[in-house]
């Protein structure tokens, strides 16, 4: 049996390992540029130190002081929330000091270079693509317009002099790429694992969803009364079992995917069964006259529901063939007919009695001629 409605779909999509994954590398973005601002924090005095102990306060001195600073601001920043802010502004800080100080200096041959390069490696571990495109883009540029300027005698070369202010600075600059790379390192490891887990998961699932089909399946094949699945409202045939197929005379090959004939004897019961299929979303136990291919019909019991798989809608339909139970019913309602019309006419006087008590518990017309008391006075005495 079959019916045909408008469809109400739906379609949900959940995925908590992303939400998982996307919450770890939040984590470890946290933890790497706490890190990183640690480490600016502690070292940028060192090296302010040893900067003045080298040439006293000049410009390169007061360079490194605002440095120092801005890593110090940068800190505090995102110690109350405003982490992104922070990053970026110690990114730009930093950028733009270490320029100042090779242009102090007077050659691209500074140690500043090595901390121009440490804030492009922060910058890709820390903040956006573009963010890391830009901060690349403007230290490319200045260091061009730099060799340009020094090659052309335009700067004054500083003090060179390898010591303690340079080794520091060597020494941030390392500490601050092992902390880019620990930490990319670790958050691209936990990503990966992350993933194993989810994929791990993904195919647990699959398989204990393939084990339940294969248990429908085998529900669906060997269940004794007709069964069809179907899309909804298109009515095209996913499947069906044998007994549809003996039930109403019918070839698998010659359903599927197609849209059958509505096998109904009875137009009412059709849209009977349409209308509670479209307001109820299910049809419970409806008797009807079914209809096989070959024009026979038999007496059925037709109940239907509407499943939702994903953000698709089925109908599955379960006909019973109740024939025979129906010509038993029938053969039983004569039998008892036809006793009755022999028991309450008989001209004989006739009775029923319960044999435990003697107790009567009918007595015909014919009684009273007999016996002189009436049916109804007869019943329940003994």
């Amino acid at each position: 049996m079959q019916a045909s409605t408008s469809p109400t779909r739906s379609a949900t999509t959940v995925t908590p390992a992303d939400g998982r994954t996307s919450k770890l590398l939040a984590q470890h973005q946290h933890s790497a540029s706490l890190a990183i601002l640690s480490v600016l924090s502690a070292c940028a005095p060192l090296v302010t130190l040893g900067v003045f102990l080298r040439e006293s306060a000049t410009p390169l001195f007061w360079t490194a002081t605002s440095l120092t600073l801005c890593a110090w601001l940068a800190y505090a920043l995102f110690l109350r929330g405003w982490e992104r802010p922070a990053i970026n502004f110690l990114v730009f800080s930093v950028v733009t000091m270490s320029i100042l100080a090779i242009v102090l200096q007077g050659t691209v041959r500074s140690a500043a270079v090595l901390v121009l390069i440490a804030a492009v490696i922060a910058s890709g571990s820390l903040l956006s693509s573009r963010a890391l495109i830009v901060t690349t883009v403007v230290s490319v540029s200045a260091l061009a317009a730099l060799n340009i300027a020094e090659k052309m005698g335009w700067m004054h070369h500083g003090n060179l002099e390898a010591g303690l202010a340079v080794w520091l600075t060597q020494s941030a600059v390392l500490i601050t790429v092992l902390v880019s790379v620990y930490y990319g390192r670790k958050r691209l490891t936990d990503a990966l694992e992350e993933s194993e887990q989810a994929l791990e998961k993904s195919h647990r699932i699959e398989e204990q969803l393939r084990t339940s089909e294969r248990w429908f399946e085998a529900l669906f094949q060997n269940n004794p009364s007709a069964a069809m699945v179907q899309r909804y409202p298109t009515r095209e045939v996913m499947n069906l079992n044998t007994a549809y197929e003996s039930t109403f005379r019918a070839r698998r090959e010659n359903l599927m995917g197609q849209r059958p004939l509505m096998l109904w004897r009875n137009k009412q019961d059709r849209e009977k069964f349409i209308h509670q299929i479209d307001t109820r979303g299910r049809v419970q136990g409806l008797r009807t006259t079914g209809l096989r291919t070959d024009g026979t019909s038999f007496d059925a019991l037709v109940s239907s529901e509407l499943l939702t798989e994903g953000d698709e809608r089925l109908m599955l339909t379960v006909t019973v063939d109740i024939s025979e139970q129906e010509s038993a019913r029938r053969a039983l309602e004569l039998s008892e007919e036809r006793f009755s019309k022999a028991f309450n006419r008989s001209p004989l006087g006739m009775t029923i009695t319960q044999l435990s008590n003697g107790r009567i518990l009918e007595a015909n017309a014919a009684n009273e001629a007999v016996l002189g008391y009436r049916p109804a006075d007869c019943v329940g005495s003994t």
